[in-house]
Formats: structure tokens, C-alpha cells, sequence
């Protein structure tokens, strides 16, 4: 044998291709030497075969040994899948315990709404994935705390109001029958100026009264009005004269009692009183859609809404008799804020008020 490189001769030369062996193999599982093994059965190649030699590679595996790492490999998976199952029922059972337990404080802090020991649970939120509707429900316990605080003043201010009204109820009838037995006598005594006198005098306690009504029609609040000024125009003759503008259509309307007459006392006695000559007073209303505006305007002294006895004079107005302020209170608190009255007035001008009411239907 020769080769170009005299360093190769007398060489081995082996070719390890010759011995490679099929990707597909057989496996069987036999006893050898008393011992239970696996044998590993492969061919060769092709190649090797084509020179003849037919061989097998056999390898030889102890049972024991080959079963003991699948043993190990097995134990170590089991402990692995096992680990994480605890920790898994671990976790789930810690967030089931802090959901049922947010769900259950919410159900105790609705279950006791309104006690003490909702308000002091509100104090410190939890902080997990119900916090957000606890907070809400914090903020609607609050919101209607609030507001029962809210109703709870209005129906106060409301019944110190009407007591005021409700006062002369004591005894109506008995005032009624003496003022008409008055009248009877005066008539009887021709006192013309006396019995008109006690009759409008009768006629203001009855309306004003009314059966303990809140509400009565607009034409008889404008005959309380009539009552009251002849009154005054009998204590003050010659000092003012009162004219009336009030649509057909309005005096049919139920409105909350005595709104008009105390704008009327307050135009006479802080307005004309003080007033040299003769005093006007109007009273004028109007209809637009479900709402009644009535406005009472007078010629009388005035003030100026921004000066200095601005402060002064609007507090005389509202302490004395029943005052702007308890008549705007009133009307709010019966239709809401939208509704109640409103002024402006220029000293030696005279002075407006509005008064803005809802119509109703029935008494």
C-alpha cells in the first residue's frame, strides 16, 4: 500500500462511518447471568453490510439500575408536582379566606347600617379587591348620614315655622263667635266703622287659620291681604292705598298661606310708615307655565342694597312680624330652592319683592 505521505505508511486507517448504526433500534427484556437486563439492539449501516459483515450492536442494561434513575427521576417529579399543589390549595384558600372575609364585613356593615358600629368600622378600609366597594359604600353611608341630618333640620325649621301659624289655633271657634257677636253689637249700636273693623278682623283669623290647611287658594290669600289692610288703613287713614293685578286664572291656584300679607306688613311699616304723603302699594302677579310670580312694589322711603345701613335695614325687615326670611324659608323648604323670594330696593324709590311659588291643584 502507498500514499503520497511516506508519514502515513504502516498507519491504521479507520473509517468511522463504516460503524455507524440505524437511528431505529429494538429493546428486549431478557435474564444474563442470573441478572434481569434490557438489551439495546442496532445495525449498522448499510456500507458495513455491503462488505459482507453483517453485525449487531448490542448493549447490555441492568434492570435494577435502569429502574432505580426512573425511580429517582419519578420521586423527585412527585415532590416537585407535590410542592406546588400544597402551595397552590395554600394560596387558594388565603385569598378565598380574605374574599369571603371582605364579603362578609360588607354584609355585617350592611346588615347594621345606621349603628355605631358601622361608623367605627369605617375608620380603616381594608385594602384587597373589595376595597373599591367598600369605599363606595363608605361614601353612600356618608352621603345619607348627610342627608337624614339634612331632613331631620328642614323638618325642625319647618315645624318651628308653622308654629307660629298654628298658634292662634287654640280656640278658633271661640274667637270666631266672639269677634261675630262683636260685630252684631256694633251693627245693632250703628258703628259702621266698628263692625267693619271686627268683620275684617273675623275674616283674617278665619283664613289665616284655615282648619290647621297649609295651603290655600290665591284669591283667598288676596282677601286675607283685603282684611289685613283695611286694619291697617283703620289705624293709618289717608297714609296709603293698596291696588291689586292678579289674572283670573291665577286665583283659582292652590299656594302655601300667609306668603303675601307679611310682604304687605313689612312694604307698610318699613316703607310708608316713615314715608311724608300718601304711600302706593301694588300687588301684581303672573303665571308662567306650572309657576305663580307675584310682585309687591311700594313708593315708600327705600334703601340702598349696597350701603352701610344696608345690614341694619335688612335685618329689621327680617326680625320684625314674620319677616322676609321666614316667608322665603317657608316657600323653600315646601317647593325647593329654586322657589322663595327675591328684592332690590333704592332709598327714596320705594322697594320690590318677588315671590316665586309652584301652582298647585288642590288644598
Amino acid at each position: 500500500i502507498s500514499h503520497p505521505n511516506a508519514e502515513q505508511v504502516g498507519s491504521v486507517i479507520f473509517d468511522a462511518a463504516l460503524f455507524e448504526t440505524a437511528t431505529d433500534f429494538s429493546y428486549k427484556r431478557v435474564r444474563y447471568q442470573g441478572q434481569p437486563v434490557i438489551l439495546a439492539i442496532s445495525k449498522f449501516n448499510n456500507r458495513l453490510i455491503s462488505l459482507g459483515i453483517n453485525w449487531r450492536m448490542i448493549s447490555v442494561v441492568s434492570e435494577k439500575e435502569f429502574f432505580q434513575v426512573m425511580t429517582r427521576i419519578n420521586h423527585i417529579v412527585f415532590l416537585i408536582v407535590l410542592s406546588i399543589l400544597i402551595v397552590a390549595v395554600f394560596l387558594a384558600v388565603y385569598i378565598s379566606f380574605q374574599l369571603t372575609k371582605s364579603v362578609a364585613r360588607l354584609k355585617f356593615r350592611l346588615d347594621k347600617f345606621g349603628t355605631e358600629q358601622v361608623k367605627a368600622a369605617l375608620a380603616d378600609p381594608p385594602n384587597d379587591e373589595l376595597a373599591l366597594l367598600e369605599e363606595s359604600y363608605d361614601q353612600m353611608v356618608l352621603r345619607v348620614e348627610d342627608l337624614i341630618d339634612k331632613n331631620n333640620q328642614e323638618r325642625e325649621k319647618q315645624r318651628e315655622l308653622e308654629l307660629v301659624a298654628l298658634q292662634a289655633q287654640i280656640n278658633p271657634h271661640f274667637i270666631y263667635n266672639t269677634l261675630d257677636a262683636i260685630g252684631w253689637l256694633a251693627k245693632l249700636k250703628s258703628q259702621p266703622e266698628i263692625e267693619k273693623l271686627v268683620i275684617s278682623l273675623a275674616t283674617f283669623f278665619r283664613i289665616s287659620l284655615h282648619k290647621g290647611d297649609k295651603f290655600i287658594t290665591v284669591a283667598e290669600e288676596i282677601r286675607l291681604v283685603q282684611s289685613f289692610v283695611l286694619i291697617e288703613q283703620t289705624r293709618f287713614p289717608g297714609k296709603f292705598e293698596l291696588s291689586y293685578q292678579i289674572p283670573a286664572e291665577m286665583k283659582a291656584c292652590y299656594i302655601l298661606k300667609i306668603i303675601l300679607q307679611p310682604l304687605v306688613e313689612n312694604a307698610i311699616k318699613h316703607g310708608i310708615a316713615t314715608k311724608k304723603g300718601l304711600g302706593h302699594i301694588r300687588i301684581r302677579g303672573r303665571k308662567s307655565g306650572e309657576d305663580l310670580y307675584f310682585e309687591v312694589i311700594d313708593d315708600g322711603v327705600g334703601f340702598e342694597m349696597g350701603s352701610a345701613d344696608f345690614a341694619s335695614s335688612y335685618q329689621r325687615i327680617n326680625y320684625s312680624g314674620y319677616g322676609l326670611r321666614n316667608v322665603d324659608e317657608r316657600i323653600k323648604l315646601e317647593y325647593g330652592p329654586a322657589y322663595g323670594i327675591r328684592f332690590r330696593s333704592e332709598k327714596g324709590k320705594g322697594t320690590m319683592v318677588e315671590v316665586k311659588v309652584r301652582a298647585g291643584k288642590g288644598g
